[in-house]
């Protein structure tokens, strides 16, 4: 497990749900139980991940971070205005999900605050319509609130 928290991008439960399975009951009545496994597995993961930005002139997005997860990983970081931006924002999207959104007759678009990260004020969502569900296409990180539509 520990191998594959340090190799994937999986969730620990996901993690856990795939391998305990598999394992010998011997080896199972071993294991501490899962909150305290998948504590593990996030410090472990924790480990080969950048450290955290102190000021948004640190934030930097490269190699894997630019990427999507999983087998097939296509680029996903798409805008940065820069460290030297007095209103910092990031946009994320994968091609496919942009040209899912220039095809959607109807966009709704809404920020929310609780999930930002420690240097940004929220994330912002464009959804577009694919068949007959509105799904996020595309997300950006704010420096500050959005007030209107006009700020991106």
């Amino acid at each position: 497990m520990k191998l594959i928290a340090e190799a994937s991008h999986e969730k620990p439960s996901q993690i856990l749900a795939s391998v305990v399975p598999q394992l010998p009951d011997a080896a199972r009545a071993l294991l501490p139980d899962n909150e305290s496994c998948k504590r593990s597995l996030r410090l472990i993961r924790s480990k080969n991940r950048p450290p955290d930005p102190t000021t948004l002139a640190d934030l930097f997005i490269t190699g894997d971070w630019t990427l999507t997860c999983g087998t097939e990983k296509v680029p996903f970081f798409k805008f940065d205005n820069g460290s030297q931006a007095t209103e910092r924002v990031i946009i994320f999207a994968t091609d496919e999900n942009l040209r899912r959104l220039a095809t959607s007759d109807t966009w709704f678009m809404d920020g929310t605050f609780d999930v930002s990260p420690h240097l940004f004020a929220q994330v912002y969502v464009i959804h577009g319509e694919i068949g007959f569900t509105y799904y996020p296409l595309v997300y950006a990180l704010l420096q500050k609130q959005c007030i209107n539509e006009d700020i991106i």
